[in-house]
């Protein structure tokens, strides 16, 4: 019995639900379904399963924000995005990890000081408590880059094409038990004319995506908080998350960096209950590792949430 479905019976036994119900949702999640009758059993067993998981993770409803009104200038002016249930979530056919694919791969991509390799080693280590799934950091390669995906930012720095990442650095070199691949480059990034602050770029049924470690800085010096946060969103999108445009959370979208600094590095209930779902990850191991690892990096706003949202899970 794979990995993945033996994660899926520990579930069950927190919340309750027939051994029966959580092989069969788990052979389809791990790609050994393909018919009919397998894809309604999918459905069925996986919406039984997340509804469960976000009773529990409702509990944590009395810690979580509600976003402020939006203002000019903000991803939420430009961009209507609507809210995506839980349920909604399995629907979507999301990306998420398996039997097969159960590890997430980071990519460095340029250029490197003794400061930026440590935030990278920082990120793979939060990364690995926040799926709770194995976390591999690739070899930096010299990679090449065609002139049409290169050009100069307004500071006159280079600029990579994100595209050009996703679609041809990763995707040639995405290994086959990936449940995702991120690349992380210290290079600013842009999509396409008129964005000129691109903080990540991700394919969120590809499976790969790329953050930029550019603008996250606080005095000039690289700052663990918002590397933490930025590279959490874009992995989390990897799972075929959307925004989240509720509560204040990892995956609110961000234009400007006073919304990145204002969004959390944890999640609102809705989003983690998908993370969850689509990790099999165990929520008090969770925020017991993530609880340890703030307070040995002095993440302070981050430490008093986990420790809150710990108590109110382990209370139960």
């Amino acid at each position: 019995m794979g990995a993945f479905v033996l994660t899926l019976l520990f579930i069950g036994m927190i919340f309750g639900c027939s051994e029966d119900a959580l092989v069969s949702s788990a052979v389809a999640r791990s790609g050994e379904a393909g018919s009919k009758k397998d894809n309604s059993a999918y459905f069925k067993n996986s919406l039984k399963l997340i509804e469960m998981i976000e009773k529990k993770t409702d509990k944590l409803l009395p810690l979580a924000v509600k976003m402020p009104p939006v203002k000019h200038g903000e991803w939420r002016y430009f961009w209507n995005e609507t809210e995506q249930p839980p349920q909604k979530y399995v629907l979507s056919m999301p990306s998420i990890v398996t039997a097969e694919k159960m590890t997430l791969y980071i990519k460095p991509i340029g250029k490197f000081t003794a400061d930026d390799l440590k935030i990278l080693g920082k990120i793979a280590e939060y990364l690995q408590i926040n799926f709770q799934t194995p976390v591999q950091v690739m070899d930096n390669t010299n990679d090449f880059f065609p002139s049409a995906a290169v050009r100069k930012n307004s500071m006159g720095d280079k600029q990579l094409s994100s595209v050009y990442i996703t679609d041809e650095i990763l995707k040639k070199i995405m290994p086959d038990n990936a449940w995702g691949v991120l690349a992380v480059t210290t290079d600013d990034i842009f999509r396409a004319e008129g964005i000129h602050k691109l903080y990540g770029d991700t394919l969120r049924y590809g499976r790969r995506g790329v953050i930029s470690l550019y603008y996250l800085k606080e005095g000039g010096r690289n700052s663990l908080s918002l590397a933490l946060k930025g590279a959490s969103h874009e992995a989390t999108h990897l799972l075929s998350l959307p925004h989240c445009v509720v509560y204040r959370c990892n995956m609110n979208g961000r234009i400007t960096l006073e919304e990145f600094a204002a969004a959390p590095l944890y999640y609102s209930p809705d989003c983690l209950c998908k993370i969850l779902f689509a990790t099999g990850g165990d929520i008090q191991r969770r925020f017991s590792e993530l609880i340890e690892f703030c307070r040995e990096n002095g993440l302070q706003e981050e430490l008093d949430y986990y420790s809150r949202a710990y108590k109110i899970i382990q209370s139960e």
